[in-house]
């Protein structure tokens, strides 16, 4: 897992790299240093499949870490 500086503007969250895991209902898990899981919902996943490599912006880290799929 890798953080990357936002191309956006310094006003957007960071992008985290790594494996995205999908479960049945479509909800996708990417692990995330330090923290729980970054947990993705099915409308925030783009084109992403399981197993692929994607930069996910944080939405939230609290309650649990929220993203969405930016890449």
């Amino acid at each position: 897992m890798e953080k990357k500086e936002s191309k956006r503007g310094a006003h957007h969250a960071p992008l985290v790299t790594g494996i995205i895991e999908l479960t049945r209902r479509s909800v996708g898990y990417m692990s995330f240093e330090g923290h729980e899981d970054i947990e993705i919902a099915p409308e925030d996943l783009a084109t992403a499949l399981n197993g692929d490599e994607v930069e996910v912006e944080i939405k939230t880290l609290t309650p649990r870490p929220q993203g969405k799929v930016f890449k």
